[in-house]
């Protein structure tokens, strides 16, 4: 009898670890089981829509970014010019190295236009003499016919402000540096009320010298010297000076040349030469 329930008890033993072996071992291979080419398929699938999507936004974002960065310049610049031609700056040192053409667009007293380019820039003080000429003023007197006046100055700048690539301080990056057309529009300013709209003397008396700035930054540049043509991005800086303007013959020959700078500290009223109304 005891041999009897030894041995079935050695043979539940025996067939309960061969239960558990044959369990452990359909776990093991169905748990090492691979991926199907369906199922690779279709995850590649998902990944290349992935990348296709992250693909299409990415050159959205750099010229976003682009566009934030030149935005940025063109207000560090436009901010900079105005405060240098509102206090006649003369000694603007790096002008030279930023201007690289500048184009001044005239009328005779006929009507007759004619433009100025190709002007060879030697000194600060003759770049800002240039920026600075109000619309109407004389820039040119001819002996032999009428003389010229301004209509408007447009320059070719290269920026001061950013990174140094962007700047072209050198010869080898002037090429590669940011750019843009400044156009340049200096007005007396009449808008006072009929209190002295139509009298000089009181604008004397009151000490108003006043003169709109208009400078208009475009970008970005293309074409070349003395046919420079911007994009269709452009913004517009303002301001009100009570100042003198003060005209100097920089050329006096037979056809002199004029240029003209404000004095913020002078509000006397001077006489534009040959000022056109």
């Amino acid at each position: 009898m005891n041999l009897f329930v030894a041995n079935r008890k050695m043979e539940l033993e025996r067939g309960a670890k061969t239960s558990l072996r044959r369990s452990l071992s359909g776990w093991y291979r169905q748990s090492c089981r691979a991926f199907t080419m369906v199922e690779v398929a279709m995850s590649l699938a998902i990944v290349g829509f992935a990348l296709v999507a992250i693909i299409g936004v990415l050159p959205n974002g750099i010229q976003v970014q682009k566009s934030n960065r030149d935005d940025t310049i063109i207000n560090q610049e436009g901010t900079m010019m105005l405060e240098a031609i509102r206090n006649g700056t003369m000694n603007f040192s790096t002008l030279t190295n930023m201007v690289d053409d500048v184009a001044v667009y005239c009328t005779n007293s006929q009507g007759v236009p004619k433009s100025y380019t190709n002007i060879v820039l030697n000194s600060p003080l003759q770049i800002m003499g240039l920026l600075s000429i109000p619309v109407g003023s004389v820039y040119q007197t001819n002996k032999s016919g009428p003389s010229m006046y301004a209509t408007q100055v447009v320059a070719k700048v290269r920026a001061k402000t950013g990174t140094i690539s962007q700047q072209g301080t050198s010869k080898d990056t002037r090429d590669f540096a940011f750019s843009y057309l400044l156009q340049t529009e200096i007005r007396r300013f009449t808008n006072y009320g009929s209190y002295v709209a139509t009298n000089e003397a009181n604008l004397l008396k009151a000490g108003l010298s006043l003169y709109e700035i208009k400078l208009v930054l475009r970008w970005p540049v293309y074409g070349k010297q003395g046919a420079w043509r911007a994009g269709a991005n452009h913004q517009v800086f303002r301001t009100l000076v009570n100042a003198s303007v003060t005209n100097f013959l920089a050329a006096p020959t037979n056809n002199g040349i004029y240029w003209y700078y404000l004095d913020p500290y002078d509000s006397r009223s001077t006489n534009v030469a040959g000022s056109q109304q």
